[in-house]
């Protein structure tokens, strides 16, 4: 009996690190092909959707919206991508006032688009574009 559950489990197992990893690879994939399209924009058009993205443009006065782009204006993509996982909680936080204190279901496709954004202008600005 127990080693049909440890089997059970197992199976489990693999098939959940699996569907990580489905997922994980779906996500690099719309990644990179959400790239390839920035990279046909002009900079400031890519700057503007970065400046403009979710709700940064309905809560600009508020301190992790201020916080991002004063980075973005100063062009400190690199900072911004280090310290990715901070500066977006303090999004995601703004985002659940925003919603009235709901529960909300982290949407990583949306954080995705964003790094994306600034992912290419760090590109361009190592390029000396």
């Amino acid at each position: 009996m127990c080693t049909l559950f440890g089997l059970l489990g197992g199976l489990f197992l693999i098939g959940w690190l699996a569907f990580a990893l489905y997922l994980w690879r779906q996500e690099k994939e719309a990644s990179r092909h959400h790239k390839e399209q920035l990279r046909l924009l002009r900079t400031d058009e890519v700057f503007s959707r970065a400046w403009n993205w979710g709700p940064l443009g309905r809560h600009a006065d508020l301190p992790p919206v201020m916080a991002f782009r004063e980075l973005l204006e100063q062009h400190r993509y690199e900072e911004m991508l280090e310290g990715w996982r901070a500066l977006t909680s303090g999004l995601f936080a703004l985002e659940e006032h925003a919603a009235g204190g709901a529960p909300q279901v982290f949407d990583t496709g949306n954080y995705r688009v964003l790094r994306d954004y600034v992912e290419v202008l760090h590109e361009r600005q190592q390029r000396g574009e």
